[in-house]
């Protein structure tokens, strides 16, 4: 008799194949999760569960997964994972712990260029019949002979060096008292914000908060805010995340006035708070 595989979201067809050529397969069509009582009515007989990240597995849910014997977690993270409660029930448990290292520095990399290219406000004036052709707008500094720190050089920090490598900037800044990395110039947080045309935030929240304190403006995260004094078009995103911050001088403007971008977010790394801590003693 073949295990009784089930998958709560949607695979990939080769996924899906190679799942079939060991068990039997339940898997939801998504891309909705699945209710606590659907996921504990296709549990009653399973053998194994793949789950994703809207998934919850605590143990009033293994009480109704008798013959559950692992868990295969395509996330990096556990918060919703009771790990203890799978310890007594006898399930394992598995991540996959640098899932989002790449995906996170290639996104970086794109919305640095993005904002400060002014992308999104040209993609705007395009939809909406605004472009009549080219004008001496939206101007805008590109990566190639600028200034990029980037602030935390864990997994995710020399992803993204590696990927800066190729793009010809003049000078690649690092901050991190904890990690090293022979490709960037080793500075401080205040002198990353001063000498830095992107600066690129990897590193936990307490010390982004820190940075932020640091910056000649205030900021509200998640409020939709904008305002044209600063040249900011518009938030970019929702909730508790950290930004992307491109500094651009217009050349139509002084090089003594000094515009912010706004970008959009990235993941934050795991970093441990002892690696946060020294972050924040330093600096």
């Amino acid at each position: 008799m073949q295990p009784r595989i089930v998958v709560t979201q949607p695979v990939h067809a080769e996924v899906l194949h190679l799942l079939k050529s060991v068990g039997n397969v339940v898997m939801n069509p998504g891309p909705e999760p699945w209710s606590e009582a659907e996921l504990a009515h296709h549990l009653a007989q399973a053998d194994a569960l793949m789950a994703f990240m809207p998934d919850r597995v605590d143990a009033r849910l293994l009480s109704f997964a008798p013959r559950l014997k692992t868990i295969a977690c395509a996330l990096k993270g556990f918060d919703n994972f009771d790990l203890k409660a799978c310890d007594e029930a006898g399930v394992v448990v598995s991540f996959v712990p640098d899932l989002l290292t790449e995906p996170t520095a290639e996104l970086a990399i794109g919305l640095a260029i993005a904002a400060a290219r002014n992308m999104r406000e040209g993609d705007r004036r395009m939809r909406t019949g605004q472009y009549a052709g080219w004008r001496p707008v939206l101007y805008g500094k590109g990566l190639h002979q600028s200034v990029v720190a980037v602030v935390g050089l864990g997994a995710v920090g020399k992803a993204i060096v590696d990927r800066l490598m190729g793009f010809g900037c003049a000078q690649i800044l690092g901050v991190d008292p904890m990690n090293q990395d022979p490709r960037v110039e080793q500075v401080s947080v205040s002198h990353a914000v001063a000498l830095a045309d992107y600066l690129i935030l990897a590193v936990p929240w307490p010390m982004i908060l820190i940075i932020w304190l640091m910056m000649p403006y205030w900021l509200l995260p998640g409020l939709g805010w904008s305002s044209s004094t600063w040249g900011v078009d518009r938030w970019f995103t929702r909730g508790r995340l950290p930004v992307l911050c491109t500094r651009a001088r217009s050349p139509r403007t002084p090089l003594t006035c000094t515009k912010w971008r706004i970008g959009c977010c990235l993941s934050v790394p795991s970093v441990c708070i002892r690696h946060c801590w020294c972050l924040i003693r330093r600096f």
